[in-house]
């Protein structure tokens, strides 16, 4: 029995008429050959990746077309069985529930001119394998046998240098939406990034259309393994840091098992954004979510002047009191924190067309007090009081204070005392002495 004949019942029959096209227009080629793995490839427009797979005596499918998504079978793999049939790829009879072991020694594989200076030695052993029988290319009912060829057995460096050349001249299996011309846009969420404290970004895209001009921005979902269809390099290199690693799909069991969860929507930790969004803002395609692409140009990366945080105390012109204010500062430019249009913990600046740096000095629960219009207010005399309380604090920006304000910074040595007390008679406890140590600041004991 063949592998065709074993498994002809799972496929239709207007399936296995069209994979047999494939093998009299000689469309594929076996790429690859394993003792339990086959890969070939089948060309229909596009290259379409198949495999056959050994898996406890029993065969397992793959292919990269749609139809095999849906299905489970198409007329790729058809015509990769009719091709392994051919080829006498078997290394034994094929029975319900066994499939034995592919035959690496005698795999046709393709090589040209190149190799045409080896010398391949016959074996004494060697056969010619039975064709099987099909229809001509002129679709009539007569049939003939047609007696498959084998090519003369390659030496083991033979095939070695064989499978390097094979590998070599693998490109990426291209979708039909990745062969139009199209942009790929990185839009900042900022009501979501406010909300959740981390900065947002949705991947989207436009296509060219016939008539030459730009389609409408739809999300870019991105599926695990599919980087290799984005076109440029730059772009790519952005959607794997989002997405993470590749999920490894060389065998069937990890293909079946690889989610096809589609994202598109992707917290970014401050950690990646230093990474990231510098490679972001050089494509020129970083915007916000409620613009269109035309609209303004692309969010620009500003990673020369980096903004500091600051905080200060100062009079109230009106009722006397003393407020408590914070605000961004870099040289002489001062950039008020309600004017900006998102700040990000670690931090980051954004406004209406940059992205900068940021030193918050892990002080961003200050920032965001001031962003929700809360401030601290005493009356007059109690300015001082609340400088010291601000110094108390255990995380504090660089702060700014009025002349009036200014601490005076006195250096001295400090004077160590050791105190020790007498110890206190209790009947259940051991009498023992205790001490306590102290530095002497111009008599202010610390």
């Amino acid at each position: 029995m063949t592998l065709a004949e074993l498994l002809e019942n799972q496929f239709r029959a207007d399936i296995r008429f069209r994979g047999a096209a494939y093998i009299e227009a000689e469309r594929v080629e076996l790429t690859r050959i394993t003792a339990d793995h086959i890969f070939a490839v089948v060309r229909d427009g596009v290259e379409y990746q198949t495999q056959l797979s050994r898996d406890d005596g029993n065969l397992k499918t793959y292919c990269t077309c749609d139809q095999f998504q849906k299905f489970n079978v198409c007329k790729h793999l058809w015509a990769s069985i009719l091709a392994v049939d051919d080829a006498g790829y078997l290394a034994g009879a094929v029975k319900p529930g066994y499939i034995p072991p592919f035959i690496i020694e005698n795999a046709p594989l393709s090589f040209d001119e190149e190799l045409d200076d080896f010398e391949f030695s016959m074996p004494d052993d060697f056969e010619m394998r039975g064709g099987r029988s099909r229809k001509t290319k002129s679709g009539s009912g007569n049939s003939q046998s047609t007696a498959v060829s084998s090519k003369p057995r390659l030496r083991d460096w033979e095939t070695r240098l064989v499978e390097l050349k094979n590998e070599f001249s693998l490109t990426p299996v291209l979708s039909k939406t990745t062969q139009q011309e199209r942009e790929i846009f990185y839009e900042i969420d900022i009501e979501e990034s406010l909300e959740l404290g981390q900065l947002v970004v949705q991947t989207s895209q436009r296509q060219r259309r016939a008539n030459g001009q730009w389609g409408k921005l739809k999300p870019l979902k991105l599926k695990a393994g599919q980087l290799q269809e984005v076109e440029h390099e730059d772009d790519r290199r952005i959607l794997a840091y989002l997405s993470g690693g590749t999920p490894e799909r060389t065998n069937w069991r990890a293909q079946q098992t690889e989610t096809q969860v589609a994202a598109f929507r992707y917290r970014i930790p401050y950690e990646l954004c230093e990474l990231i969004l510098p490679l972001m803002c050089g494509t020129g395609h970083v915007r916000y979510l409620e613009r269109q692409p035309d609209d303004v140009d692309s969010l620009k990366w500003d990673g020369e002047n980096t903004w500091e945080f600051c905080m200060g105390v100062e009079r109230d012109r009106k009722s006397s009191n003393w407020k408590l204010h914070g605000h961004l500062k870099r040289d002489d430019e001062i950039l008020q924190i309600t004017s900006a249009r998102l700040i990000v913990a670690g931090g980051l600046v954004l406004t209406n067309d940059k992205i900068t740096p940021l030193e918050d000095y892990d002080a961003f629960p200050w920032i965001k007090m001031i962003q929700q219009n809360e401030t601290i207010e005493v009356e007059d005399g109690e300015q001082q009081e609340l400088v010291d309380r601000l110094l108390d604090m255990p995380v504090l920006p660089r702060l700014e204070l009025p002349e009036e304000l200014h601490l005076e910074e006195i250096t001295c040595d400090p004077n160590p005392e050791l105190l020790i007390h007498s110890p206190q008679k209790k009947r259940w406890q051991q009498d023992r002495l205790y001490g306590e140590i102290h530095f002497n600041y111009l008599d202010h004991l610390v």
